[in-house]
């Protein structure tokens, strides 16, 4: 297997790995605001999705994120769901999960054609991500890494609502 490969293999893991914590999601759990400084669901979904896209169209790509393009604010109904805004914003929106789930499948359909054309030399390509210069490969590992740990909160806020986080 080569790292083009390996990689690829890694996000859709990581793909099924966020489905499994969406699995049997209602409006009720995706609002839920746990107690203390933890985020609600919907506000850690929106997060984890919109970086993603950032990551691959603005950062890989240099193009403007979905969520700029395509008008999701509008249809979520919230400002922004990217870093270095208030989380604030989130705790209070009332998206709706339906077009949450929609813009996962936006991202994921645009991820899907950046990795259908992903290369070994685009691997070793650097960028400008998070602060400093780095290849594309690191960037990539970086939305596996982030994406694994928001799934895991969202698993157990799941639990801790009484449902089961996962479906395994």
């Amino acid at each position: 297997m080569d790292a083009v490969e390996f990689i690829v293999r890694q996000i859709h893991a990581l793909q099924r790995q966020i489905d499994a914590t969406m699995e049997g999601m209602t409006a009720e759990l995706f609002h839920w605001q746990p107690p203390g400084v933890t985020n609600a669901i919907h506000a850690i979904f929106l997060h984890l999705n919109s970086a993603e896209d950032r990551f691959i169209q603005t950062a890989a790509l240099g193009q403007p994120s979905l969520w700029e393009r395509d008008g999701w604010k509008e249809k979520i109904g919230i400002h922004a769901a990217g870093r270095g805004t208030s989380w604030a914003e989130l705790h209070d929106a009332a998206s709706m999960l339906s077009a949450a789930l929609a813009y996962q499948t936006a991202v994921r359909a645009a991820t899907e054609a950046y990795l259908a054309a992903l290369t070994p030399e685009e691997l070793t390509r650097k960028i400008q991500f998070l602060g400093a210069e780095r290849p594309i490969a690191d960037m990539l590992t970086i939305l596996v890494v982030h994406g694994a740990s928001h799934a895991g909160e969202i698993a157990a806020l799941k639990g801790v609502q009484g449902v089961k986080g996962l479906g395994f």
